[in-house]
């Protein structure tokens, strides 16, 4: 079922997940399975009721309250995935509680609630100060509602410079440096990204509007002609 899943064979992982269910019927970790391929599929109504099946068998398990946190957000309904993303972030797992903090994080924020977003950036951060993936989702949040904060600064910094392979990295450092007003050194920032993947359109055009604020048209005009290539 696992090969099947891996390969892209999803009817095929399905039926092999139904039939070790029909021999196991009391192992969650068939029905999360399945659950996963359901989901990957987009049968999202489906992934959901396996999820449910693995929760009934195994309630205590954070890994299916994260899942089903997960598709409860798809769906549209944020207070059950924060209900259940709240359970999981309670393990004591890293690999599952700092997940489902970031996910409590994004979906906080998407409601307005800024400052309990930031609380749940703040536990992670606690749980693992060197994790890039919670410095990025603090400073991507700062740089929506403070860019002058300089955590903003220090944690988009810190994600650019720990995996320096990442072209995302460095624009978003440079996306900070302009909503700062520091147009120069946003060139900077876009000019790296581009070093690190020179097809990055969205750094030529970043790049060519920053160079615009400076005042350097004819650079601006530059890059928006190789940005339309």
């Amino acid at each position: 079922a696992t090969q099947h899943h891996k390969q892209g064979e999803y009817a095929e992982a399905i039926a092999a997940y139904d039939r070790a269910a029909a021999l196991s019927p009391g192992v969650a970790a068939l029905y999360n399975n399945r659950a996963l391929v359901q989901g990957a599929m987009g049968d999202i109504e489906r992934a959901m009721e396996s999820v449910e099946m693995a929760i009934e068998l195994d309630p205590s398990d954070a890994a299916l309250r994260r899942h089903r946190g997960e598709l409860r957000a798809l769906t549209g309904d944020s207070l059950g995935a924060l209900e259940d993303l709240a359970i999981a972030a309670e393990s004591t797992r890293l690999e599952i509680a700092i997940p489902a903090l970031l996910r409590r994080a994004d979906l906080l924020a998407d409601r307005g609630e800024r400052e309990r977003a930031l609380s749940e950036l703040d536990r992670a951060e606690t749980l693992d100060g060197e994790d890039p993936e919670v410095k990025r989702s603090l400073g991507l949040l700062l740089l929506d509602s403070d860019p002058h904060d300089p955590r903003a600064l220090t944690a988009l910094q810190y994600a650019a410079e720990i995996e320096p392979d990442r072209a995302e990295g460095w624009l978003e450092l440079g996306r900070l440096m302009l909503a700062r007003g520091e147009p120069a050194r946003a060139r900077e920032h876009y000019s790296r990204a581009l070093e690190v993947d020179p097809e990055c359109g969205e750094a030529l055009v970043e790049r060519g509007l920053a160079a615009f604020e400076e005042g350097k048209e004819s650079q601006a005009l530059v890059d928006f002609n190789m940005a339309l290539g």
